[in-house]
């Protein structure tokens, strides 16, 4: 028979559950009402949003996004300590910034060797002790007396461009010179169009004049800013959705959602989405790419990497 006290409990976390579920119904009918929630308000009955609850590609994909982020939140809680903070790194960082820059640093000054990044040789030496590289790095990180690998540089000039433009009202009117200052502040991006060749970029006339890469990579995303997807949005409205669509929680479902048709974008993949994600709500998730991950397993997580790095001199 139930007591007293569990009846009481049973009572308490139903009213908890009803107050949930009544500002969950109010932040979604103020979205609905926003200008943000007006472009997403046009659904049929054959709306593409609607989602398979028995997709095996989609259960895979959520499953390994939230395992990561689990990593992530790890060392995000670490680095919450304030001496955990060199004395460089401002004191008002965004803690999904200062995860993203602790990971940056980690893997291009600790995980490098040379000219190689032997993220394996890492993982092989930390798999038994994540806890323990962590503790290691950290320590090297509060010791740190400026940026090791430009981090300083996303903390006072990146990091102020994403607050003030990866808003729901500046992206639903995001001008092309916005847009390019946005991605170019996108490490993700950057790699990307700068392995581009020119030819895929530029025309005869300038590639005549030997362009230099700044100019490539700027190009490359005043030409991402045109393109559309099947539902004939532009990136910034991609964005919109991806950011502010729905409850900050379900951030992982919609990024699932933009990396496959109608929502995808040609020339933006998980890393440089993932990245956004962080850039855009840094108090709610860090940054996520392949170097992100790179850094997770080097430290000895489980993590899949994307594309692996050579591991030895050829």
């Amino acid at each position: 028979m139930l007591d007293d006290t569990v009846c009481a409990e049973a009572e308490r976390l139903r009213q908890d559950h009803n107050e949930i579920e009544a500002l969950r119904r109010k932040l979604e009918a103020d979205f609905k009402a926003s200008e943000t929630g007006k472009q997403f308000a046009q659904t049929s009955l054959a709306d593409p949003r609607q989602k398979s609850a028995g997709d095996p590609r989609r259960t895979h994909f959520l499953k390994e996004w939230n395992d990561t982020l689990g990593y992530l939140r790890l060392v995000q809680s670490r680095l919450a300590d304030p001496a955990n903070r060199p004395k460089w790194v401002p004191a008002d960082v965004a803690p999904g910034i200062h995860t993203d820059q602790f990971l940056h640093a980690y893997y291009y000054t600790k995980v490098r060797e040379g000219q190689l990044y032997p993220v394996e040789k890492r993982h092989l030496a930390n798999r038994s002790n994540p806890e323990a590289a962590l503790r290691e790095a950290l320590a090297w990180w509060r010791a740190t007396t400026h940026a090791p690998s430009s981090e300083d540089t996303v903390f006072r000039d990146w990091a102020p461009v994403h607050r003030e433009l990866l808003t729901p009202e500046r992206l639903a009117r995001m001008t092309e010179a916005e847009f390019v200052r946005v991605l170019r502040r996108v490490h993700s991006t950057n790699n990307y169009a700068s392995r581009r060749r020119p030819e895929e970029i530029f025309d005869a006339e300038e590639l005549a004049t030997d362009p230099a890469n700044e100019r490539k990579m700027d190009l490359y995303c005043e030409q991402l800013y045109d393109e559309r997807n099947l539902l004939n949005w532009p990136p910034p409205r991609l964005l919109a959705y991806l950011l502010f669509g729905g409850p900050v929680a379900e951030v992982p479902s919609r990024l699932y959602e933009c990396l496959h048709p109608p929502y995808k974008i040609a020339g933006l993949d998980v890393s440089s989405l993932g990245e956004l994600i962080g850039c855009g709500l840094p108090n709610d998730y860090p940054p996520r790419n392949d170097r992100t991950n790179k850094a997770l397993r080097a430290l000895g997580w489980d993590v899949h990497v994307r594309s692996p790095n050579r591991e030895s001199p050829a």
